[in-house]
């Protein structure tokens, strides 16, 4: 079977990979420069081209292949990528797949990851989730089939010209390069043990460095603790509904003849 009908790449926004196939072997070409991959899929095996030679630590490990967007002039289009799974128990299970109506089919902008592929669940199985579990489409979970679920909130930003200039001058639209600066501000790191369904990840550690040193300098004097004043703000709520408690019960007490002040030393 070749390349073209075993995956094949669906639309510009998304793309198919294969899951639950098997590295059976990698091989090098008679040129030297081009790799094929050998995979078993549903007890069938395929020779594919590869975009690059696999580690052959991966030969006879679980995974998946997709099609190769960034693949070497050498080995040319049409070449795929196999990437095994971090759990080696994790299977995609497609009868599980849903949708997840809290996010609605739009997109917020046209970069590598768009925001409403979280609208499409799909299904999965490992060891430590035996009975099955969901997670975003286009996400693969990692050890144990853990993931960061995504918690990210929309803003709406103006954005005036020369910003977006220096987008263009990147080779970035505005969206990617403002969710790459997010990633290192908020010192993001994305492991492949436990993945995140919000896509945010930062360039590394110079960059949330320099980033962290940024916002010292620039807003610095604005400071707080946040999860102080989450604590504070919990103990004040607290002691609110304390307050409200024993009103109620000091109502009740006099509603029956009793005298409030009596209780309160007062």
């Amino acid at each position: 079977m070749s390349s073209d009908e075993l995956i094949f790449q669906a639309d510009r926004i998304h793309s198919v990979s294969i899951h639950n196939v098997t590295l059976v072997a990698n091989q090098i070409n008679e040129d030297g420069k081009t790799a094929d991959l050998v995979i078993e899929y549903q007890g069938k095996q395929h020779t594919l081209r590869a975009a690059h030679y696999v580690n052959e630590s991966d030969v006879g490990k679980v995974g998946y292949v997709l099609p190769a967007h960034f693949a070497s002039s050498a080995a040319g289009n049409g070449t795929m990528i196999f990437r095994a799974y971090q759990d080696q128990s994790l299977r995609r299970v497609y009868e599980l797949d849903t949708t997840n109506d809290e996010f609605q089919m739009v997109p917020l902008n046209h970069g590598k990851w768009p925001h409403h592929r979280a609208h499409l669940t799909c299904g999965w199985r490992c060891d430590s989730r035996p009975t099955g579990f969901l997670a975003p489409a286009g996400l693969v979970p990692g050890a144990k089939g853990e993931f960061v679920p995504d918690e990210t909130e929309v803003v709406s930003v103006r954005i005036p010209p020369e910003f977006e200039w220096e987008a263009r001058r990147h080779q970035m639209k505005p969206a990617e390069l403002l969710e790459s600066f997010i990633g290192d501000l908020a010192g993001i790191q994305n492991f492949g043990n436990r993945p995140r369904a919000d896509r945010f990840g930062s360039n590394g550690s110079d960059e949330r460095m320099l980033a962290d040193h940024w916002l010292e300098r620039a807003h610095g004097m604005k400071a707080i603790d946040p999860d102080q004043m989450n604590q504070q703000a919990e103990e004040a709520e607290e002691w609110d509904a304390q307050q409200d408690e024993w009103s109620e019960l000091l109502g009740e007490y006099a509603d029956r003849g009793g005298d409030p002040r009596q209780l309160l030393g007062m």
